[in-house]
C-alpha cells in the first residue's frame, strides 16, 4: 500500500506491503548493546512512526528474541533485586532447588541471599532481570531470556514448554500493575488504534514478541516502527479493559469478547484470548456511522426482508463477512421508515444506534444479560417489535429464536455458514434428529430469507465489496423446507429464482465483474463452485442469458 500513512498527532504507525516475515532468531550471544536494524530506503514501505516518548513505555516493551535464546539485559521493571543482599561472584552460585528453577542446568540462585520486594513481584512466568550496578551475570551459563527464570515452587519434575511455562498455566490478568503503567498502556493502544482507524484498517492484532499488526483489504501489514510487545504490555493492558466479569470468565474459558470506545479512534469489539500460555489480543474497529444500503452497494430489494412485521431473516457467512454491518444496515433502515421498538441482544454491543422514528435497547453479554437465551426469552416480555440475536450459538437459542418469530416478531440473526442452503442444514443440527419434523414446519412457516455473504476486493484496491446470496423463502422453497429436500435441490431452487429476487453466489459474482467492481480472478477465486462459474461467465460473454 505504498503512500497510505498511518499517523496520528505526533506518531506514524505504518502498513508495510511487504509479506509478513516470522523474525529471524536472534543470535545467542548477549551482548551489551544492540544496534537497531536500519532499513533499507528502497524497499516499498507505507512507514509510521511512533514518536519516541509515546512509545517509551516502562512496560518490557523492546524487541523479543524468540523463546529460549539469549537476549540482552536490559534495566528490569517486572522483578527488582534489592542490591544490598545480593551478590554475584565469578564462582557458581549454590541455590536450593524448590523456590527457583533456571533453564540452563549450571546455574542457580539460592533463595537465601535473594531478598524480593512485595510489591513488583509477578507471576511465575514473568521477567525476571537485575539491574546492572549490583548484579554480575555469569559468561557463559547465565540465560538472560525472559521465560528462562520459574520463581514458583513447583515440583521441578513438572512437564514444561519450550518457553519455559509449566503446561497447566496460563498468563492472567495482572492487578499489581500502578496507574502510571495502566495509563502508558492505555495510551499506547490508543495510539494504535488511531494509526488504524486513520489508514482504514479494520483490525488491529497484538501478540506478544511482534510488532503490532494491522489488516488492510483483507491482508495484513506490520507496523514498520511499532515496538515488539512483551508479555507485560498485554496483561497491564488487560487489566485496564477487562471488568470484574470479564477477568472471570477469562480465567474460565481463556478467551472473552468485550466493546471498548477509543478517544481516538472510535469504537472496537475487542477480543482477548490465551495462545501458547500468553495473552493476545484483537480489536476489530467499528465504523462510527451506520452505513445505509446505497453505501455498502446492496441490493434494494433487500428492504422487502424487513418491511414485513413477523419472521426470521438469517444473515450469514464466515468471520469477518461483514455480517455485522449489514445487519446494522437493515435496522438503520426500520429506525429510519417506520415506529418499532427494536432490542438488541449482542456478544459484545457493536455499531450504537440512535432512535429516530424506532426506539432502541442495546444489550450486551455479560454485562446487561447472562446468556442469549434468557436475554431472547426477556424480550418477549418487553413489548419488542423487532429483536436482533446477535449470533444463533446454540439449540436453545434457536428454539426461542422460532418461538418469537412464530409469536409476531420481526427477528434478525446471524449463523456461520457458507451459503443459504448450508443454513437450513445448520439449523436442523443444533435442534437435533428428534425434532427435525417441528423445526421444519417452524422454518417453513416463519423463515423470510437469507442473506449469505463474502467479502472480495474490489478492482480498483479501495476496498472490499460484499458478494451476496439471497434465498427468499417462496412457495416452492416452502415446500421444499417441509418435505427435507437436499441442499443442491435448494440452490438450483435459487439459481432459477432471479425473477422473485433470489441470486447465487456466483450469479451475483459475475454481476460484479461486468460492471467492472471484481476482477475476474478475484471472482473466481471466492466462487462457490469454479467449473460452474466458468461455465456462467462464459455464457454471460457470449451474451447469453445466465441463469
Amino acid at each position: 500500500m505504498p503512500g497510505i500513512e498511518l499517523s496520528e498527532m505526533n506518531e506514524d504507525l505504518v502498513f508495510d506491503d511487504r509479506p509478513v516475515v516470522k523474525p529471524k532468531p536472534q543470535s545467542a550471544q548477549p551482548q551489551a548493546n544492540v544496534p537497531a536494524k536500519k532499513t533499507d530506503p528502497s524497499e516499498p514501505i507505507v512507514s509510521a512512526k511512533i514518536n519516541p516518548p509515546e512509545m517509551a513505555l516502562n512496560l518490557d516493551i523492546a524487541p523479543a528474541a524468540p523463546s529460549g535464546a539469549n537476549r540482552p539485559e536490559s534495566p528490569a521493571q517486572a522483578v527488582q533485586v534489592s542490591p544490598a543482599p545480593v551478590q554475584v561472584s565469578p564462582a557458581p552460585v549454590q541455590v536450593s532447588p524448590a523456590p527457583v528453577q533456571v533453564s540452563p542446568a549450571p546455574v542457580q540462585v539460592s533463595p537465601a541471599p535473594v531478598q524480593v520486594s512485595p510489591a513488583p513481584v509477578q507471576t511465575a512466568r514473568s521477567v525476571v532481570q537485575a539491574s546492572p550496578p549490583p548484579v554480575q551475570s555469569a559468561p557463559p551459563p547465565i540465560q538472560s531470556a525472559p521465560e528462562a527464570v520459574q520463581t514458583d515452587s513447583k515440583p521441578s519434575g513438572e512437564p514444561q514448554v519450550s518457553s519455559g511455562l509449566l503446561l497447566n498455566e496460563r498468563r492472567k490478568v495482572r492487578h499489581d500493575v500502578t496507574s502510571a503503567q495502566k495509563k502508558e498502556a492505555l495510551d499506547l493502544f490508543e495510539t494504535l488504534i488511531a494509526s488504524a482507524a486513520k489508514g482504514g484498517a479494520s483490525d488491529l492484532l497484538l501478540k506478544r514478541g511482534q510488532v503490532p499488526m494491522f489488516r488492510w483489504n483483507g491482508e495484513l501489514f506490520p507496523s514498520r516502527n511499532g515496538p515488539r510487545l512483551e508479555s507485560s504490555f498485554l496483561e497491564t493492558l488487560a487489566s485496564v479493559l477487562l471488568s470484574k466479569a470479564h477477568c472471570e470468565r477469562l480465567n474460565d474459558v481463556n478467551d472473552v469478547d468485550l466493546s471498548f470506545q477509543s478517544q481516538r479512534g472510535g469504537r472496537t469489539r475487542v477480543n482477548i484470548f490465551s495462545q501458547c500460555g500468553e495473552l493476545g489480543l484483537v480489536a476489530r474497529l467499528i465504523p462510527s456511522d451506520i452505513p445505509t444500503f446505497e453505501k455498502l452497494e446492496m441490493d434494494p430489494n433487500l428492504k422487502r426482508l424487513v418491511d414485513q412485521k413477523r419472521g426470521l431473516v438469517l444473515v450469514t457467512g464466515a468471520t469477518g463477512s461483514g455480517k455485522s454491518t449489514t445487519l446494522a444496515a437493515l435496522l438503520d433502515y426500520i429506525n429510519s421508515t417506520r415506529t418499532a421498538h427494536i432490542i438488541t441482544i449482542e456478544d459484545p454491543i457493536e455499531f450504537i444506534h440512535h432512535d429516530k422514528r424506532s426506539m432502541f435497547n442495546q444489550r450486551e453479554l455479560g454485562l446487561d444479560t447472562r446468556g442469549y437465551a434468557e436475554a431472547l426469552r426477556s424480550a418477549l416480555r418487553q413489548a419488542p417489535d423487532v429483536i436482533l440475536v446477535g449470533e444463533l450459538r446454540d439449540s436453545e437459542t434457536m428454539e426461542v429464536a422460532l418461538q418469537a418469530a412464530e409469536t409476531g416478531h420481526l427477528v434478525l440473526s446471524t449463523l456461520h455458514t457458507n451459503d443459504a442452503a448450508d443454513s437450513i442444514l445448520r439449523i436442523l443440527g443444533l435442534t437435533g434428529q428428534e425434532k427435525e419434523a417441528i423445526v421444519r414446519q417452524q422454518l417453513a412457516d416463519t423463515l423470510r430469507g437469507v442473506i449469505s455473504q463474502r467479502l472480495v476486493k474490489r478492482a480498483d484496491k479501495s476496498g472490499r465489496v460484499a458478494a451476496q446470496e439471497v434465498m427468499i423463502n417462496t412457495a416452492t422453497i416452502r415446500e421444499r423446507l417441509l418435505k427435507g429436500a437436499h441442499p443442491s435441490v435448494v440452490r438450483d431452487f435459487i439459481s432459477q429464482g432471479s425473477h422473485q429476487g433470489m441470486r447465487t453466489f456466483d450469479q451475483h459474482l459475475i454481476q460484479l465483474v461486468k460492471s467492472g467492481i471484481v476482477e475476474y480472478d478475484e471472482a473466481l477465486k471466492n466462487s462457490s463452485n469454479r467449473d460452474d462459474f466458468t461455465l456462467r461467465f462464459s455464457g454471460v460473454s457470449d451474451g447469453r442469458e445466465a441463469s
